[in-house]
This record gives C-alpha cells, sequence and structure tokens, in this order.
C-alpha cells in the first residue's frame, strides 16, 4: 500500500529517494490486486499517477533524461509475486 520515487545515482551507486515511503489509499492491496501506475516526464516536473489518481508531483532537476523501471518492496511478505503485464511510454508533444 505504499509507493516511493527514486532515480539511480551512477556515481553513488546507490538509488537517491526522491519521494519516500508514502501510504495511498488508491493502491489497490492484498492477493490478486491489479495496480495501474503512470508518470509524467515534462521538464523537470514529474507526476505520479495511481490507478488513474494524481498522488504527487515533484519539481527535480538532477535527471532530465534517462531510462525507467519498477522496483517492488516486499520484505515482510514471504511468496510474494508480482507480475507486470505491460510497460509503455509514450513522447509528448508541447
Amino acid at each position: 500500500g505504499e509507493y516511493s520515487l527514486r532515480y539511480w545515482d551512477s556515481e553513488d551507486i546507490a538509488f537517491a529517494e526522491l519521494v519516500p515511503w508514502t501510504a495511498s489509499n488508491y493502491i489497490n492491496s492484498g492477493p490478486n490486486q491489479i495496480n495501474y501506475l503512470g508518470v509524467k516526464a515534462q521538464g523537470n516536473r514529474l507526476i505520479l499517477y495511481i490507478n488513474g489518481h494524481l498522488i504527487h508531483e515533484i519539481q527535480d532537476q538532477t535527471q532530465l533524461e534517462g531510462k525507467f523501471g519498477s522496483f517492488i518492496k516486499a520484505e515482510n511478505t514471504p511468496g510474494f509475486q508480482v507480475r507486470i503485464a505491460n510497460v509503455a511510454y509514450w513522447e509528448l508533444m508541447e
């Protein structure tokens, strides 16, 4: 039931935290749940969505381009499994 946003800092060889772990009622938690995640990157703005709801917006100058991926945290759930069924991105025209 939590989300965070981080980027890989190749100089320090570590994740740099932009948004700490934060609980959200928009996350469908528990077994056999589906969640849709969205990130809109526009200049230095990062806008986060979960299941169609805007949940967080930040401005960050450190990474204006790069790659993206997901990281799943399941340290307290033995046997936890996740399936990422679809990943897509669009280049937005201004």
